[in-house]
């Protein structure tokens, strides 16, 4: 079900491309271009949000994971999950309306 659903939104990405091309081509190719450029400069943290989340997944046991933010830890367990999260997820949340400022 997943993947027939990301398949339709590439599908439907795709199509809405080709109309805006269709439309007017030079701001499509600029909007293209902002685009890759705040990828590009959001990139470096959120690789290295990936690095910390694989590397901490490798040194932790799913068992660790589960007693630490899973169904039996209760409210203590959601509420470290959304701290857990809102850290892995402040620097690139904060660069992006930095980077845009930029373009």
């Amino acid at each position: 079900m997943n993947t027939i659903f990301v398949i339709l939104m590439y599908v439907i990405s795709a199509m809405l491309l080709v109309i805006s091309f269709q439309k007017d081509r030079k701001k499509t190719k600029q909007a293209i271009h902002k685009a890759w450029k705040m990828f590009m400069k959001v990139l470096p943290q959120f690789i290295s949000i990936i690095l910390v989340v694989g590397l901490l997944l490798a040194m932790i046991t799913p068992e660790t994971i589960r007693s630490i933010i899973g169904t039996e830890s209760g409210f203590m367990g959601m509420l470290m999950a959304a701290l857990l999260g809102a850290i892995t997820l402040v620097p690139v949340l904060v660069a992006f309306p930095i980077t845009a400022q930029l373009l």
